[in-house]
């Protein structure tokens, strides 16, 4: 009896999605952070 890759590629896709999301909007207030405040 072999698993069923569909349902486990399936699993992880839909709980990285949040979290793919929330790096992108984190990301967009990163850059805008260090472009209004400078790098030292």
């Amino acid at each position: 009896m072999r698993p069923d890759y569909g349902d486990t590629f399936a699993t992880s896709v839909v709980s990285l999605v949040p979290l793919f999301l929330a790096f992108l909007i984190g990301q967009r207030y990163l850059i805008k952070g260090f472009a209004t405040t400078g790098i030292k």
